[in-house]
């Protein structure tokens, strides 16, 4: 595991007012949800970038806007049997094959109150996918909010 650093703690304090920043709603509900599960994700790569520069990871992008003729030959460059999780870590541990994440802004987008899953198609889908993926020997799990996504990306990593 990296040494802290100054350098570090400053790009994270403002990838973190950024990601702040973008829970002030604006209109429309699902275009609050997909901008910030957007900026938390890019929240989250810049976290990697600077604690653990050499480790390779990816990010899913489709949620990203393109053009409808780039949008369709993407989408048939995806699987589409199985939910594709936002944050891919190629990085095998003595346990893992990898460390796979999908991102999520708030627990509450995941579960009920009482714990369990919600019972949405999407929701149900990505379990689905991070289920198949931990027998295929990846760690893959749901990361709610930008704390619990670096907890998960630490404990992996050290």
């Amino acid at each position: 595991m990296s040494k802290r650093n100054p350098r570090l703690d400053s790009a994270l304090s403002i990838s973190l007012q950024k990601f702040r920043g973008s829970l002030t709603p604006v209109k429309g509900i699902k275009k609050v949800r997909k901008n910030k599960e957007a900026k938390l994700q890019t929240a989250v790569a810049d976290y990697i970038n600077l604690q653990y520069p050499n480790i390779i990871f990816t990010s899913e992008s489709s949620g990203i806007r393109v053009p409808i003729g780039l949008a369709v030959q993407m989408k048939r460059q995806r699987s589409r049997k199985w939910k594709l999780p936002d944050l891919i870590i190629l990085h095998t541990t003595k346990k893992y094959s990898g460390l796979i994440i999908e991102l999520k802004n708030e627990r509450s987008d995941v579960f009920k109150k009482d714990g369990n899953y919600r019972i949405g198609e999407h929701i149900q889908d990505q379990r689905k996918t991070l289920n198949e993926l931990t027998k295929l020997g990846y760690k893959a799990e749901f990361g709610c909010g930008f704390f619990e996504c670096k907890k998960i990306i630490d404990n992996y990593l050290k």
